[in-house]
């Protein structure tokens, strides 16, 4: 019974505390860890890129 009440508390920790990095690029990542709060930066908004403007700039659009 010991174990299952434990297992049951590190999964509440993972859940609430752990960064979420499923479906990120490398780049994505390094942005999320690099944030002053990473835990919520991995829940913002993705971005997605992918077209630029005349300088060379990538314009990115918000997903919601």
């Amino acid at each position: 019974m010991f174990f299952v009440f434990w297992n049951l508390f590190e999964f509440c920790i993972i859940y609430f505390f752990f960064v979420e990095t499923k479906g990120r690029t490398l780049e994505e990542l390094d942005e999320v860890f690099e944030a002053p709060n990473p835990r919520k930066a991995s829940t913002a908004k993705l971005r997605i890129g992918g077209k630029w403007d005349e300088e060379g700039n990538e314009k990115v659009k918000i997903v919601e």
